[in-house]
């Protein structure tokens, strides 16, 4: 835990609440096996395929993994290449961390944007799914409102970074 982070039961809350959204992801992943899991079971044994698990599985899968991001984005586990930080000494990889950190915040801001522009239009337009023609626009939104939250968690990280340059 970097010094200055609130702690609750152990862990910072920064990343106690990403690792709760990446649980609610962890849950929507065993949702969607458990539909594939029936409809495989209705098609051995009644030859009667389920056909709402297609527009389940293609709705909820995007959800239940963008939920995983803020995690991953907290605990620093996105690929990163350290080699020239490495060559270049501890002070400058320091600086190329915060450069990536800030990058990544860029990046998350204008995707969580684009999806808001998409969810928007997806709910404009009454998109549907293949078969029931369960509206999109739900969907989209909370993955929009996920990659919305990677935001501050971005920043929390940003902040850890700039705390670790300033020896902080």
């Amino acid at each position: 835990m970097e010094s200055g982070d609130r702690k609750v039961g152990g862990a910072n809350t920064i990343d106690r609440a990403a690792h709760v959204i990446a649980v609610v992801g962890g849950c929507g992943i065993l949702l969607i096996s458990s539909f594939v899991l029936i409809d495989v079971m209705m098609r051995w044994l009644a030859n009667a395929p389920v056909l709402a698990v297609d527009d389940l599985t293609d709705l909820n899968v995007a959800v239940a993994i963008v939920c995983c991001v803020p995690a991953g984005m907290v605990g620093r586990n996105f690929v990163t290449i350290r080699f020239l930080g490495k060559l270049l000494g501890r002070g400058a990889g320091d600086w190329l961390d915060l450069f990536g950190d800030v990058l990544t915040l860029a990046f998350f801001a204008a995707l969580a944007w684009q999806f808001a522009v998409f969810s928007a239009q997806a709910q404009s337009s009454g998109l549907g799914s293949m078969v029931l023609q369960i509206p999109q626009a739900p969907w989209w939104w909370a993955v929009t409102l996920v990659l919305a939250l990677c935001v501050p968690f971005q920043i929390a990280v940003v902040a850890r970074t700039w705390r670790r340059l300033r020896g902080g």
